[in-house]
């Protein structure tokens, strides 16, 4: 509640009052630095597909029931895999256990399904999914092609996030070389 008093220098007004109501705005969250292509060498070892992409969230402190998508677009081919990397459990790092989970540092912070036949990679988060891990797994996306023939087209990714208040992220792309 506001209230506005005027005083004349005779003496004040009783004064005039009015209650205002702040309403939340849910803020999306933001991917940022997930710009610049990347080359894929037919036959070679999957690529990172960006590995400082950053995540930020200013109103959500975890990403419970969020999701990460990553489609391929543009020329893709059934053939085209995305995936994530297995890196291990230590402190900071993404690892793939059993059905599909992913975890941080450890810590199971979802699952995934998709990433081949040109179904998108998605990425279900838990409680335990932090802006931290989010984007350690955004980080750890890697491409590659099953065949040994592929056509050579440039592929294009998108990726999109939604935290767990259900605000969706811009989309944002990138491109893949095939050499």
């Amino acid at each position: 509640m506001i209230k506005v008093v005027v005083n004349d220098g005779d003496g004040g007004s009783t004064g005039a009052t009015k209650t205002l109501k702040v309403v939340a705005v849910e803020d999306k969250p933001v991917i940022q630095g997930f710009d610049t292509p990347v080359t894929y060498t037919v036959g070679g070892s999957p690529v990172i597909l960006d590995d400082n992409a950053t995540v930020k969230d200013v109103d959500s402190s975890n990403f419970e029931n969020g999701k990460l998508t990553v489609s391929l677009t543009g020329f893709a081919q059934n053939t085209d895999r995305l995936s994530i990397r297995n890196q291990g459990t230590g402190a900071g790092q993404i690892g793939i256990t059993g059905a599909n989970l992913i975890t941080f540092g450890g810590v199971v912070i979802g699952s995934f399904t998709g990433g081949a036949q040109l179904v998108s990679l998605e990425v279900k988060f838990n409680a335990n999914a932090t802006a931290a891990a989010v984007q350690a797994v955004l980080r750890n996306i890697m491409f590659s092609v099953t065949t040994p023939n592929p056509s050579l087209q440039q592929r294009m990714v998108n990726a999109s996030l939604r935290d767990g208040d259900g605000a969706t992220s811009n989309v944002v792309s990138k491109a893949i070389y095939l050499i």
